[in-house]
């Protein structure tokens, strides 16, 4: 039991640090922005945060809610949106373990958190996320053996 719960930590974890990234989505993605360049900055002063301030949930609670160089408070959803993916990602490896299905899971669970994030923000769901995703979940259910044997018939 003690490893299965490491590995549960471990995807947390993961999770944590993928839902990082995910607010840079929530935040870029509908401006039509680059995900990787610049790098992170305050909104406020445009100062670069730095790797110690960008830690998922731990620095948030550290710089009290608040951008180190002006003071200016951070989003609420920038700790959600980390803890949502982390806790996901928990669940997902709790439930299927080292499997296909946890690879898909966390794919499909990661996209719907973007999903949210952005919707709640800017009330616009992207076709960039959605229509690979409903490929993607046509191409996997296709993929499963009752989906299979339902659709061909047998």
């Amino acid at each position: 039991m003690e490893h299965r719960l490491l590995h549960v930590l471990t995807a947390a974890l993961f999770g944590l640090a993928v839902g990082s990234f995910v607010n840079v989505v929530a935040s870029r993605l509908p401006e039509r922005r680059s995900l990787v360049h610049p790098g992170s900055a305050c909104p406020g002063c445009g100062v670069a945060i730095a790797w110690h301030d960008n830690i998922p949930i731990l620095s948030f609670t550290l710089l009290r809610g608040r951008c180190r160089a002006c003071g200016m408070a951070i989003a609420w959803r920038y700790p959600a949106v980390e803890a949502a993916t982390g806790a996901l990602w928990a669940l997902a490896w709790w439930m299927w373990g080292p499997t296909l299905d946890f690879a898909v899971a966390v794919l499909f669970v990661t996209a719907l958190v973007a999903i949210t994030a952005i919707d709640v923000e800017r009330q616009i769901i992207p076709d960039l996320i959605t229509l690979p995703g409903i490929v993607a979940g046509l191409f996997w259910l296709s993929s499963l053996p009752a989906v299979a044997a339902w659709v061909g018939g047998t």
